[in-house]
């Protein structure tokens, strides 16, 4: 696979990554003719494009066009490569969990690498934020970034506020990979926001209940002092009795709310001994989780009551959980994320990340494979103004990655772009995971 890198990354390094045969007269950079956007101030920058003259039926991809892809992340490149300097044979760890990020990078290589083989041009411009908004504000200042076709990163919230007034100006898009705050995406239309928030999963619980809502009894155990909690209670049950307007009647949607304190006894008076309880757990905290579902186990086996949990993403990574409840408690939980070995395409990367790095790709890896692949699709398609085009409906830039789908909306018509593409995931009797696409949950 060749990345035409170095042995080792210097900060904002550019990754060239040209063409097959490309000849040193064609490695200028040469810019396609984008569409760009005059500058209406306090108008939405998106709305000024006529509808029935958008740029998605008008742009053509120049093959000889180079697109300019730049990512930000905290890799403390100078950290590592002294760590690496003074370790010796396999003693080698990464600096202060930075593991992940190198992971992210080495997907983004893969994707890269067969982007190119497609005949789509990048020049990949690696920055090394370190943890540092200073550090972030001087990449900024660059002069080849305002110029930019895409921006990953940075990936943590707070450093969105510095990216804001850029964005605006240049009118470059932003893709935040890991944070799930919606702020990030307020009132800017060149933010694209992948992991969604926890709205997002609550429309998504909502979305599963509704077609069962009239015959379960729906029941959200909360934090009792924890206020985020309680909006993501109101949140679901405003959810609930929307999606259910159309096709029930809203007496007949059995909904409640417990305010539980885990140093006391669960009370059983709100759940139904007769229908399917559909316990809500929207909390991140193990310690309450596990208390919570260790009564509710207790509970469904001295009194018989049926009991379905839908818990948060992540469950899956508490380090003291009992496996048995995905089975005695049928719990399921939203996700934005599945890997599927089986598939041929999960495989086929699998198998060219662990030729290429002689290791296999964890969570990080197919997130920077899935966004690095869907993003410059939609660059090669629609050009820098790709926001105004894509749909969940696309055969290109297909939606459905191996890990992740996209489906980004906006939450109002000044913000940027929130990816709504959840699973329902849950656990078969031998505890492989399986996800669920369509509505309904499985109450078996």
């Amino acid at each position: 696979m060749d990345f035409n890198t170095e042995d080792d990354f210097s900060f904002g390094r550019i990754v060239a990554v040209p063409k097959k045969h490309y000849n040193p007269e064609q490695k200028s950079i040469l810019r396609a003719d984008y569409l760009e956007l005059p500058d209406l101030t306090g108008l939405d920058e998106l709305q000024i494009l006529a509808p029935a003259n958008p740029p998605c039926k008008h742009y053509q991809y120049d093959p000889e066009t180079v697109f300019d892809i730049a990512i930000l992340l905290p890799l403390f490149i100078n950290e590592n490569q002294a760590q690496l300097t003074e370790a010796s044979g396999h003693n080698f760890r990464l600096y202060d969990k930075t593991d992940i990020f190198y992971e992210y990078l080495f997907g983004t290589f893969v994707a890269i690498d067969e982007l190119r083989q497609l005949g789509i041009n990048i020049h990949l411009h690696i920055y090394d934020t370190r943890r540092d908004s200073t550090r972030l504000k001087n990449i900024l200042s660059r002069p080849e970034f305002k110029d930019m076709d895409l921006v990953i990163g940075p990936v943590y919230s707070y450093n969105f506020e510095v990216i804001k007034d850029f964005s605006y100006q240049y009118h470059v898009n932003f893709v935040s990979p890991l944070s799930r705050n919606e702020q990030i995406i307020e009132r800017n239309p060149f933010v694209f926001m992948v992991n969604p928030s926890d709205k997002i999963l609550m429309r998504r619980i909502a979305q599963f209940i509704a077609p069962s809502a009239d015959t379960v009894k729906t029941v959200i155990l909360t934090e009792y002092t924890n206020q985020s909690q309680k909006k993501d209670a109101q949140a679901l049950i405003t959810y609930l009795k929307q999606m259910s307007w159309d096709v029930l009647a809203l007496d007949t949607i059995d909904v409640s709310t417990i305010y539980y304190d885990p140093t006391q006894a669960l009370d059983t008076s709100l759940l139904s001994p007769d229908k399917t309880n559909i316990i809500v757990i929207p909390s991140k905290n193990e310690v309450f989780v596990n208390g919570a579902l260790n009564q509710l186990n207790a509970i469904k086996n001295v009194y018989g009551y049926k009991i379905t949990v839908i818990g948060m993403p992540n469950w899956e990574n508490f380090r003291n959980f009992d496996l048995k409840w995905y089975l005695s408690l049928n719990i399921h939980y939203p996700s934005a994320f599945y890997v599927d070995k089986n598939d041929y395409n999960v495989k086929h990367f699998r198998d060219k990340y662990l030729k290429t790095f002689n290791q296999l790709p964890d969570y990080y890896s197919y997130l920077g494979y899935d966004i690095t692949t869907y993003f410059v699709h939609a660059l090669r398609q629609y050009g820098k103004t790709f926001q105004y085009c894509i749909s969940p409906m696309d055969m290109e830039p297909n939606p459905r990655g191996i890990f992740l789908n996209f489906d980004f909306k906006r939450i109002d018509p000044y913000s940027g772009f929130e990816n709504n593409a959840v699973f329902m995931i849950y656990y078969d009797k031998d505890l492989k995971m399986h996800k669920i696409e369509n509505l309904g949950i499985n109450l078996e």
